[in-house]
């Protein structure tokens, strides 16, 4: 990926509220998700275990 794709990908991550940048004086800045999103990109990690994990007991009531 170029740099500027990276830098207008970030850009437009930031304007709908997904990223926060943080300006550093002098150096490269840093970017995190934000608050609201981790919490929410949690919730999607829980709620695929446990789709994961009835997947695996279906199949293995499958299995003779």
């Amino acid at each position: 990926m170029s740099v500027r794709k990276a830098q207008s990908t970030l850009k437009s991550l930031e304007s709908k509220g997904l990223i926060q940048k943080k300006q550093r004086k002098g150096r490269t800045d840093v970017y995190n998700l934000a608050p609201d999103i981790r919490d929410k990109l949690q919730d999607i990690r829980d709620k695929l275990q446990a789709t994961r994990k009835t997947e695996d007991e279906d199949e293995d009531d499958l299995e003779v």
